[in-house]
Parts: structure tokens; C-alpha cells; sequence
């Protein structure tokens, strides 16, 4: 980084990490939601108020304020109102922690890099956490210590792992000292996974894994004969890699066994995406409200979300819902994918990655509900200052 770390970019370091990681992992959550996180958004807007005006006039934002304004007005027409109110206001805080975040972001790319660091000591302290917990490989059974949900660890690895090969990509020297860092934290990531039984997860962090190091050396290389020789390169190893880990690591892992346990009986998620369509069905426009999916009598999970993104909008805030939240996302699609034509090949290199991310982030959707997650809403934020000041950038020259 170019400029020197200030006593503003330690807040914000601070701040993120406590308010995604340290404190839900402490049990301490309320505090961030209540005092924290207020703050944060507070010091990020009254301070400068001509940045509200600057960031709600851009047009995914704009889609994602509706997106959050259908969802709250389905708190009148919802059964379960204490539920109701309660999923608004988590909503809420998601929403002001993402566009704190994010109003920082947008300043520059070193603000932008100190927030890419944040969540990847996040994930270094993940780490820690895991060590100390003396979690083991081959367990019969799924993480559960306490603090964590076994899903929650893919949440910060998915994170932490894209800000990784984001600062790395931008790399113009010492890559080779970068990588030797970078590859024992790709190895602990899939322990981790392996470890956490996720499956969307362990899916979610090969594809960014695989795809993300094919962009970086595939797309920066300019001639045809190098970039044959860097494809053949990178497929013969990660097919070895592939390989290797599967039968070292996978095979005999919970991971895989819940894989197989796929074939033998419906799965909790499946019943949910099921059951979610069934009831939204009754619904289908305007959802039966926020929350009102897991107070609704099931045979099993009463309480619990429908754990997929699309299925929980639906259910909840109807195909309305679907349509702006679908609005947000083909919004920044089209606003990377115009950068991409109008740039140097670094910088398509770290489009592509973004666009990576958004992609793995639809697909992520399919086995979580991410929209009621700080550290998924926030780096979709990121994401989006990220593209904004490329494109400042671009407008320069």
C-alpha cells in the first residue's frame, strides 16, 4: 500500500473484524448490532453527508435501498409480526454495516485494500481459532463447538480466499514470495471446509480457487503460445492437486459422506426449498412477510430459515422481491462487464475476479440465505466501490 496506515484505516480494520468475526465467535454479536455497528454507520455518514447522496445515486444501491423498502412494507401484511420486525431489523443492520463499509471503500484504493486485509486477517484468526479448538480431520460428525455454525466457517473462507487472490492479482512484484504465503492458506481453507462438513461450502471453494488462479495467469498472459503453455500448466496441476487431495483428504471425510448421504434420503435443505415453494406458492406476488417462512408449522426445523437465498425471497416477499433483488445483481454485472472492454489487462484481471465472485455469490445463494449476513451484503458493497473507482479511473485517461 502506498500510503501510511492511519488511526481512521485501524478503525476501520477493527471494526470489521469485530463486528463479522470476533464478536458473533465471543458471543458478544449484541454488542456489535446494537452499539457498534450504529456508530460505525453514524461516523461514516454524519461526518460526511454529502456521501449519502453520492453513494444512494448509484443504481445497484438504488435497487438494493427498494429491495430492503419491499421488504420492510411486507412487515403490515405478515402474520408472525414479532418475526416480522425482528428479520427487518437484522436486515437493517446488515444494510448500514454494508454502506459504512462501503463509504469508506470508495474513497481509494488504498481504502479499499485495508478493508481486502481485514477480511483476511479475519481469516487468519479463523484459522487461529481452529487450531486452538483442536478440531480433527476425520471426525464422525460435524463441527460443533459452541461459537460457530459448521456453515459459517465457508462464509469468512469464501470471503477471506476472493480478498486474497484480489490483492494478489494486483501484485506487480515479489508474486513469488505472495504465493508461497498464499498456497498454505488455500490448503487450511479446505481443511477447515473438509473439517465444517459444508458442502455448498467445499463446492463454492474449488470453483473460486480453481477459476480464480486460471484468471490471474491465464488472462495476464498476452502471447498464444504462452498462454497454451500456461493452460496445460495449470491443468495438469490442478488435476495432480485434484487428485491428490481427494484421496488424502476427502474420500474418507464427513464432507463426503454427507455428499453420499444425498442419494440415500432428502436432505433438511432440500424439505426447506421444497416446503419454502409450497407455501410461497399460496402468495406468489407480494410473499407471506419478512421471517414468517420459519415461524410457519413444518415438519421439521420450525424456526428455521429455508438456507437458499431465492427460496427464502420468495416465500417471504414474493416474485416483487425476486424481481429487485435480481434488479440489484444484472445491475453489477452490467456495470463490470463495461469496465472489462474499456481496460488494461491488469485490471481485467481483477474485473474477471469481481465477476467471479458475483457468479460463486449466486451460486452461494442456492444453500444460504446471504442477505441477512454482514460479511456477504458488506463485500458485495466492497465489490461494488471497488468497480466504481476503476471506473473513475478509466474516465481519466
Amino acid at each position: 500500500m502506498n500510503k501510511s496506515f492511519s488511526l481512521s484505516d485501524l478503525f476501520i480494520f477493527a471494526v470489521i473484524i469485530l463486528s463479522t468475526f470476533l464478536l458473533p465467535a465471543l458471543e458478544l454479536g449484541r454488542f456489535a448490532t446494537v452499539i457498534l455497528i450504529p456508530l460505525f454507520f453514524l461516523k461514516s455518514f454524519l461526518t460526511q453527508p454529502k456521501r449519502i447522496k453520492y453513494i444512494g445515486n448509484l443504481k445497484p444501491i438504488r435497487y438494493y435501498l427498494l429491495f430492503f423498502g419491499w421488504a420492510s412494507i411486507s412487515i403490515f401484511y405478515a402474520k408472525y409480526l414479532e418475526a416480522a420486525i425482528l428479520t427487518q431489523s437484522k436486515f437493517l443492520i446488515v444494510l448500514i454495516f454494508s454502506l459504512a463499509v462501503m463509504s469508506y471503500s470508495i474513497i481509494s484504493i488504498h481504502n479499499l485494500q485495508i478493508v481486502y486485509y481485514s477480511f483476511i486477517i479475519t481469516l487468519i484468526l479463523l484459522f487461529s481459532f481452529v487450531i486452538f479448538s483442536g478440531l480433527n480431520l476425520n471426525q464422525d460428525t460435524r463441527i460443533d463447538d459452541g461459537l460457530l455454525n459448521a456453515n459459517s466457517y465457508g462464509y469468512y473462507i469464501f470471503n477471506g480466499l476472493f480478498a486474497c487472490l484480489i490483492i494478489y492479482a494486483q501484485l506487480k512484484k515479489n508474486k513469488l514470495i505472495a504465493l508461497i504465503f498464499l498456497l498454505p492458506i488455500i490448503f487450511f481453507s479446505f481443511y477447515i471446509v473438509i473439517v465444517s462438513g459444508s458442502r455448498g461450502s467445499f463446492i463454492i471453494l474449488s470453483l473460486l480457487v480453481i477459476i480464480g488462479f486460471f484468471i490471474i495467469y491465464y488472462v495476464a498472459t498476452e502471447t498464444k503460445v504462452k498462454k497454451g503453455f500456461v493452460f496445460i500448466l495449470l491443468i495438469s496441476t490442478g488435476a495432480y492437486l485434484a487428485s491428490y487431495s481427494y484421496t488424502n483428504y476427502v474420500k474418507n471425510s464427513i464432507v463426503m459422506d454427507r455428499f453420499n448421504q444425498l442419494e440415500e434420503k432428502e436432505s433438511p435443505r432440500s424439505f426447506h426449498i421444497r416446503k419454502a415453494i409450497e407455501i410461497g406458492l399460496t402468495s406468489p406476488i407480494i410473499g407471506i412477510g419478512a421471517g414468517n417462512y420459519a415461524q410457519t408449522p413444518k415438519m421439521i426445523e420450525k424456526g428455521s430459515f429455508s438456507h437458499n437465498t431465492y427460496t427464502e425471497i420468495f416465500v417471504n416477499y414474493g416474485l416483487i422481491g425476486l424481481l429487485v433483488y435480481f434488479s440489484f445483481f444484472i445491475s453489477m454485472f452490467r456495470k463490470t462487464i463495461k469496465l472489462v472492454k474499456r481496460t488494461d489487462t491488469q485490471t481485467k484481471v481483477t474485473l474477471y475476479l469481481m465477476l467471479l465472485y458475483l457468479i460463486l455469490f449466486l451460486v452461494y445463494n442456492m444453500f444460504y440465505v446471504t442477505f441477512l449476513t454482514a460479511e456477504f451484503t458488506s463485500m458485495l458493497f466492497v465489490i461494488l466501490a471497488h468497480v466504481h473507482i476503476l471506473k473513475s479511473k478509466i474516465k481519466q485517461y
